[in-house]
């Protein structure tokens, strides 16, 4: 009787939608046309039917607001030359993809992190956003309203 209470619960507190809320965010910057990039997507696909995870991809060729993403990340990351693929896992990156040294080096950065112990650097960065542009300065009035035309201010 326990173990079908148990399942229950289980089927009941683990819907999609919590699932989706829990899972561990991984942030992927490609190119549309990127051979590298549909290697890495391939895998990420994999990875991603597997395992408790959410691929948040960012196309930068062809949208400028994600390549300014990208640029403000790479920046808060200390990345050298971001370049794509660009993928982040917590606050950790990998950049560009070999067949040999990326798949474990993603997998290792996921493990580590799945358990919820990781920042997600890319959701601090647009979280913070931009910086508030000054304020315009105050005009100066260059005549009084009441002045006749011509004369001095």
């Amino acid at each position: 009787m326990n173990v079908c209470r148990l399942l229950l619960a289980f089927l009941l507190f683990s819907t999609p939608a919590t699932a989706a809320q829990d899972a561990l965010a991984v942030h992927f910057f490609y190119g549309d046309g990127c051979p590298h990039c549909a290697r890495e997507e391939a895998l990420l696909q994999e990875l991603e039917s597997h395992g408790n995870l959410r691929i948040e991809r960012y196309e930068v060729y062809f949208s400028p607001d994600n390549l300014d993403l990208l640029e403000r990340v790479a920046e808060r990351l200390q990345a050298y030359s971001p370049a794509v693929p660009f993928l982040v896992v917590g606050d950790e990156y990998v950049v560009g993809y070999d067949d040999h040294f990326t798949p474990e080096v993603v997998r290792t950065l996921i493990a580590k992190c799945l358990p919820g112990d990781c920042p997600d650097a890319v959701r601090q960065v647009i979280g913070a956003g931009r910086p508030a542009a000054p304020p315009p300065p105050e005009a100066v009035p260059t005549a009084r309203p009441d002045a006749a035309p011509g004369a001095p201010p």
